[in-house]
């Protein structure tokens, strides 16, 4: 084993002296040595590609605890922490990258978001209903839209798959949401009700459908005829797996009204 001092260490490594004691204090990166009677720290060389790996690690915004885990871990299970933290950095970007295309599609004039008002008839449906929050409400969906469609059997659906959003899911970031996909019949299906609404059609990823949902609750407050009640989202009019392209996919959303349509 060969020691060296705290500072010739920070020069190996690029880790300054000041983060080698924290990281030290916390457990992360503890030095080979301490000396009893000046408190001074001293690393074996061998501990250069944990300090490489600790420095590397943070500017990841990896968890300090989480790092400790990982240096302490044998080569086996670094592997798979690691692997793990790549997969949570993936996630990250990917949302990151949606919040951006978000933000620059407000910066840019968009079409005109037309509204419509229209009579939804009831309908015959496969239904799942749970009291969802709304931080899990995408693993909810594709849970749900999978037991669905395997529940059809031979049969084919009368049309895309929809689901209805409680007025609290928005108010309180958790309410009661019905998945269901459209049937002819079958002694499993339940009925979605109908009424008026005022409809419109969100083009492009669905990460960016408040755009439409403002455009509908300014025609509803505007004209004074929005209800409170469940709003129906329907997945898609143009979609997976047809299509794969999230800027061409078109979602139906549907927003209670109060004022009678006329045909």
């Amino acid at each position: 084993m060969t020691l060296v001092p705290i500072g010739t260490f920070a020069r190996m490594t690029h880790v300054s002296v000041k983060r080698l004691r924290h990281y030290h204090d916390t457990d992360v990166l503890v030095a080979a040595r301490v000396d009893p009677r000046t408190g001074y720290r001293y690393y074996d060389v061998r501990q250069a590609e944990d300090a490489r790996l600790v420095a590397t690690l943070r500017s990841l915004d990896m968890p300090l605890p989480r790092i400790a885990q990982l240096v302490r871990a044998d080569e086996a299970d670094r592997t798979t922490l690691l692997a793990s933290h790549l997969d949570d950095l993936q996630d990250t970007l990917a949302a990151t990258g949606e919040a951006v295309a978000m933000v620059r599609a407000m910066l840019e004039p968009g079409a005109e978001i037309d509204v419509e008002r229209r009579q939804l008839p009831p309908l015959l449906a496969l239904a799942r209903s749970a009291r969802v929050e709304r931080g899990d409400i995408d693993a909810w969906c594709e849970e749900s839209f999978g037991a669905l469609y395997g529940r059809l059997g031979a049969r084919l659906p009368a049309g895309p798959g929809a689901a209805t959003f409680a007025d609290d899911f928005f108010a309180d970031d958790v309410g009661e949401v019905v998945a269901f996909v459209p049937v002819s019949g079958g002694d499993d299906a339940a009925t979605i009700a109908g009424g008026a609404y005022a409809v419109a059609i969100h083009e492009g990823p669905f990460s960016q459908v408040s755009r439409t949902y403002a455009a509908l609750g300014r025609h509803v407050s505007v004209a004074g005829v929005g209800l409170a009640g469940p709003i129906r989202e329907t997945y898609y009019l143009v979609g997976p797996p047809t299509v794969r392209d999230p800027s061409r996919y078109r979602t139906e959303i549907a927003w209670p009204i109060s004022h009678p349509v006329t045909t």
